[in-house]
This record gives structure tokens, sequence and C-alpha cells, in this order.
């Protein structure tokens, strides 16, 4: 889904790794499913953002909310190759989440308007290349952002996620895996060269794109990891096993383990960076179902909505050493309009006026510790 304040350009051309001990844990032997009621690990659960009032940020920690995953575009930093950068909405974000405790992860996408080319480019690269190490000059350990704000509790930012569902027709022109691997590999060299201690996260992959002329999840994640390279640079595979049910959200989760599995990535983290269903009223008819758009299967009641929320945690959960799943974010945090996927306009915890929904009280109970 969309992920930023500002919209991709690309459309036209959208960790439990923090330690080896942490990475060690979440590998190890684990019994078939409990019947025990799993508790949530630190920091597991979290929501995607698309806008936030600054008093956003309390709320999502008094929600339970571990991690805060959000659009870093490019064009909204610098909007022409000679203005001065706009830090502000960055510095919000990155303040906001660190006052409260909270992991950040940036997704950094976009192309402007005023770079011409296509990612891959020369030229291209070499913006988006200097792009990623202003971000991570500013905002990783001993970064710029800490010194001119010293009364900001100190939280580098150290999961990067490169890319939005890359195999999307919406995200990514003519979606190839490989070439995407080859993105990837380049972008971690270069945050791995400033922040060896950071982890770089893949651009979520979607699992079943809505438009079936893309490549389907496994396969592009299986041309993605061809390379040694690159199975090297990502610290973190992440996926979006969006699905008609949390069933099957969960079998998209299993096909995704079965790929890192197969490309040699067992002690690689997985993690859902993306999943949630919208709702219609209660009672909508199948009518109005559709007319949340393409994705209308993933449109249901308010009670289904919480029911696959609900479900979907808990299998995450009972799942997570046996799969290797290390986050789960919701998307999205609030509702609001969206012109490029009707039903996420009803995803959220919140509605469109910011009150909360029934929603955010399953989340904040299966997110508490």
């Amino acid at each position: 889904m969309e992920v930023g304040i500002d919209s991709f350009r690309v459309r036209a051309a959208s960790v439990a790794a923090a330690s080896v001990a942490v990475a060690a844990t979440l590998f190890a032997a684990a019994p078939a499913e409990s019947v025990a009621k799993p508790k949530a690990p630190k920091g597991f659960f979290g929501v995607h953002v698309r806008g936030l009032d600054g008093g956003n940020f309390t709320r999502m920690r008094k929600a339970n909310a571990g991690i805060v995953r959000t659009g870093f575009n490019l064009s909204t930093l610098r909007s022409s190759p000679y203005g001065p950068d706009n830090w502000s909405i960055f510095d919000n974000y990155v303040a906001g989440t660190a006052n409260n405790r909270m992991d950040l992860m940036p997704v950094v996408y976009g192309i402007p308007a005023w770079l011409p080319g296509e990612i891959m480019d020369p030229v291209v690269q070499a913006a988006w290349q200097q792009y990623l190490t202003d971000l991570v000059e500013r905002y990783g350990p001993g970064g710029d952002f800490w010194k001119l704000h010293p009364r900001v509790r100190h939280r580098p930012v150290r999961y990067w996620q490169l890319w939005n569902e890359p195999n999307s027709f919406v995200n990514w022109e003519d979606p190839d895996g490989r070439e995407f691997g080859r993105f990837l590999t380049r972008s971690a060299d270069v945050i791995h060269g400033l922040d060896p201690g950071a982890s770089v996260v893949s651009g979520g992959v979607v699992s079943e794109p809505l438009n079936p002329d893309v490549e389907r999840g496994n396969s592009f994640l299986r041309d993605m990891l061809a390379k040694r390279r690159t199975r090297r640079a990502v610290d973190v595979v992440a996926v979006h096993p969006y699905a008609k049910n949390a069933s099957a959200a969960k079998r998209a989760m299993k096909d995704a383990r079965r790929v890192l599995d197969h490309r040699g990535m067992k002690r690689t983290p997985i993690w859902i960076s993306e999943i949630g269903w919208g709702s219609t009223t209660p009672g909508s008819s199948g009518r109005a179902r559709r007319r949340a758009g393409p994705g209308h299967r993933w449109a249901m009641t308010p009670s289904r909505q919480r029911h696959h929320l609900r479900r979907t945690f808990k299998i995450a959960l009972r799942q997570r050493l046996r799969l290797g799943v290390g986050r789960v974010i919701w998307y999205q945090w609030k509702s609001g309009p969206d012109s490029d996927c009707r039903w996420c306009e009803t995803a959220g915890l919140l509605d469109g006026d910011g009150d909360a929904k029934r929603l955010l009280g399953d989340f904040r109970k299966l997110a508490r510790r």
C-alpha cells in the first residue's frame, strides 16, 4: 500500500536482528504451536502511519505500539536540486518516536520530478545513494539531528526499509526481482558503510499482487535473493501477506519462510511490514464491498476486521519462532482518503476523525507485553 507523506513518482516511472543474541533466541528450536496464551515480545507489534499530528506519538505508545513505520520520500526532503532541504517532517517523526521510546522504521523511496530517469540509471543512483548517506548521517548514531536537538531522547534510527512493494506495478515500473536485488545490494552497502550496526530491511514484497501481470511474491523473492551478495546485504526480508483471511495470510508467511530457507537464509528474520483489512458498514452488501476497489476482498464488516486482526496477531505470536517472524505492523494507524487503495481508507485503528475504533482496543490488548 502507499507508504508516504508524498505520492510515489515511480508509479509512472508504492529486527529482531538488533543483536546476535536476539537472532539466536529468535531461531531457537520451538515446539508445535502452543496452547498457552502467547505474549508479545517487546516492540513486536507496530503501526504504519501516513500522517501525524503532534499528539499521536504518545497515543501510539499508550496503544503498545513498539515500532512506527512511515514513508521518507526523497521529494519530501528535496523538492528541487537547488533549494534548501526540508528536514522538518522527518525530524518530527524521529523526535516523536524517540521521546516515546518507540522504534522508527522509515521506508526510504521516491524519485522526484526534477530527477529524470529510472532508479537504476547512474545519475539517479548517485542522487539516491547521497540521499541514503544524508539520512544515516542525520539520524543514525552520532548523527547531526541528535547534536541539534540535545533534549530529544537519544534513540538513533537503526532500521531502514528500502522501497515499498517492489513487485507491485504501482511502486516499481516493470517489476524485476533480480534488478531489485541489485538495488538492495548497492543501497545496503551505503547504509552499512556508515552504520555497521544498522539493519537493512527489504521492501515489503506483496504475496498476492492485485495486478495479475506482475510477479507473485514467492517468485519475486526467489529472484530478489538469487545473488549471494544480496543475501548477505539484507538483514531482514519484509513481506506483505495480504489475503482474504487470517488463514490465507498464515499460508503466505509459511511460503515466504520456505523461499528464504531454500536460499540458505534460515536465520534471516521475516518482518510483516504491512498487514490489514478494511471495513465496510455492518451489513454491507457485496456491491458496497466492490466499491472498495480491486482489493474489495480485503474489506469486510468491522466485526470481521477485528476477528482477522486478532487471529493474525495470535498466529504471528504462536508461529514467530518457527517462521522467524520478527515484527508485525498493522496497516494503518488512522483511516483516511486514499486515491490508490479504497479499502485502505477504512483500515485504521482510528477512524478518519481520530476517534478510537474497537479495533484499537484489540491491538492494544494483543500488543501488551
